[in-house]
């Protein structure tokens, strides 16, 4: 929070919509030279340094006046993002921070709703301005009060957020700040659009190379009409495009942020090296069954032929293929049978191509100049079978670049769930309470591994064939199942040491098949935890 109030008021409004935690030691004010940190409420005159107060910053709300930022900016060493809260801020105080965020790497969106935030929302990297809502009734009780003092010769009164809202690239209709999730998630959904029409341009771009090249060398021409028909639907799915939706919850997954990113790339490459090697044999299926040496002529007009007509199937299913294999989806944008325009385009191309293909009718096939296939099964169901796999085989490619790399390494490891081959215990608690350690388990199937953060006292039990590693958020359902582990330790601090340090020298045993044991080495010691009807999991040592 930046504001100009005082900081007692910023404090008490930070507790009340939940930045500052009510269970938490106490609020820490920096000194005006930033030196040191003293209590804001406590009665007791206490000071601590300021290194001591970053560290604990988990444990104490920090809370930062304007005449001090100059000298905490000063200080290269110092994380703003652990501070709280920010009061008696001027303009160029608010705009200097969000400057000295952005310098050490941080993303920073800024919400503001007045002329003195108009410095940092253009400094951060998403500026939202706040505007006071113009509809109810109260709103219009307040345009008559603000008209009646005007013709009694008040000045006018300039209306909260119109500098804001020249400043900042977004503006809310509101007073509060529950429009940014959706400018997230809108944010991610226009991404995810940008790098899907990046990848469908390359792809069909260097496809088109590959046939205004290689095959009008090997005598392969489109007609006028095939290429227009052509040009025209890839437009209109293009424009169906524009009509996706962000998804309606903001995902922890990240889209990929650059085209050149390697999964991209590959993704690209696997899909051009497929249809080109499926254009390649659609070219000798097709001049194996010409009886005629295909004439390379660049001049000359365009005639149907078994070559053109095959090679010009094949070119719009690898055109329309390009969408349904790099079409992003969830977690950014909704699935692609929720944009209906992009879904029935898309099925109709798929359906118009396959039904050339098939030459289920010829008269179909002439408004398009295909000629008449040879009288040969081979040749229909190899054509055919080239068809469906410039569709199917892409769409595999494709999807290579949505499976997240921890997504990947989870599933790695649940492939050996019986050996148990990693363990992360670093990652792993979520809350302490006296001699208790609640203990998180990433588990479910390997497509939703998801992370157990226990911060109940009664947890259901889960089961170890499924602790696996990660970092991803837990959705608690009735099925879900988790386990506590009690922890019987004489020195609880030297215990929770082993689950922070020296991960690598942990090492599984495959645990009793009845659940009810679980075996680590460390550093030589074999720990056992073992359950019992009684009472939690205990903590026995070797």
């Amino acid at each position: 929070m930046i504001t100009g109030d005082h900081p007692s008021t910023s404090c008490e409004v930070a507790q009340s919509i939940g930045l500052k935690s009510t269970d938490s030691d106490g609020v820490l004010l920096l000194s005006d030279d930033a030196s040191e940190w003293k209590p804001l409420f406590d009665s007791e005159d206490y000071t601590v340094s300021l290194d001591w107060g970053f560290e604990h910053s988990d444990q104490y709300t920090l809370c930062v006046q304007g005449k001090s930022v100059e000298a905490l900016l000063e200080k290269p060493d110092v994380d703003l993002s652990k501070i709280t809260v920010f009061s008696r801020m001027s303009p160029v105080h608010k705009e200097d921070v969000i400057k000295r965020m952005v310098a050490d790497g941080k993303i920073t969106l800024m919400c503001g709703d007045g002329t003195n935030d108009v410095g940092a929302l253009k400094t951060a990297h998403v500026g939202i301005s706040l505007l006071s809502s113009d509809s109810g009734p109260m709103s219009r009780i307040r345009k008559l009060q603000l008209r009646d003092a005007e013709l009694h010769g008040a000045a006018p009164i300039a209306k909260i957020g119109m500098d804001a809202s020249v400043a900042a690239p977004f503006t809310y209709r509101g007073e509060c700040i529950k429009c940014v999730p959706f400018v997230l998630r809108c944010g991610r959904a226009v991404h995810s659009v940008v790098m899907m029409m990046y990848k469908i341009l390359a792809l069909n771009s260097l496809l088109g190379a590959f046939s205004l090249s290689v095959l009008t060398l090997h005598g392969a021409k489109f007609g006028d009409f095939q290429s227009a028909v052509e040009a025209i639907a890839v437009s209109l799915i293009f424009t169906a495009i524009g009509r996706s939706k962000p998804e309606s919850r903001l995902s922890q997954f990240k889209p990929v942020t650059s085209i050149f990113h390697w999964s991209v790339q590959l993704s690209l490459a696997l899909q051009l090296v497929t249809h080109v090697i499926l254009l390649l044999a659609g070219w000798k299926l097709a001049v194996s069954y010409t009886t005629e040496e295909p004439v390379v002529d660049l001049d000359s007009a365009f005639e149907p032929t078994l070559l053109n007509s095959q090679m010009f199937i094949q070119t719009a299913a690898c055109h329309f293929s390009a969408f349904l294999a790099n079409y992003e989806g969830p977690p950014s944008m909704k699935p692609m049978k929720a944009n209906r325009p992009l879904w029935m385009g898309l099925i109709a191309a798929v359906s118009t191509v396959l039904f050339v293909a098939s030459e289920a009718s010829p008269d179909f096939n002439e408004l398009f100049s295909i000629v008449r296939f040879p009288d040969s099964e081979g040749y229909h169901r190899w054509s055919m079978f080239l068809v469906v796999c410039h569709f199917l085989l892409p769409v595999f490619a494709g999807r290579c670049e949505l499976l997240p790399m921890s997504h990947l390494r989870n599933l790695l490891l649940v492939a050996s769930l019986y050996e148990l081959a990693a363990f992360r215990p670093g990652k792993a608690y979520a809350n302490l309470d006296n001699d208790f350690l609640w203990i998180g388990f990433i588990f479910n199937s390997p497509l939703t591994v998801k992370i157990c953060a226990l911060d109940s006292l009664n947890p259901p039990k889960i089961p170890f064939r499924h602790i696996v590693t990660g970092d991803i958020h837990w959705d608690p359902s009735p099925t879900d199942q988790a386990l506590i582990l009690h922890v019987y330790e004489p020195s609880f601090q030297e215990f929770l040491r082993m689950f922070s340090l020296n991960i690598e020298d942990w090492k599984s045993i495959p645990y009793d098949r009845n659940y009810d044991t679980f075996t680590i080495l460390y550093h030589g010691h074999k720990i056992t935890l073992k359950a019992s009807a009684a009472s939690p999991i205990a903590h026995q040592e070797d």
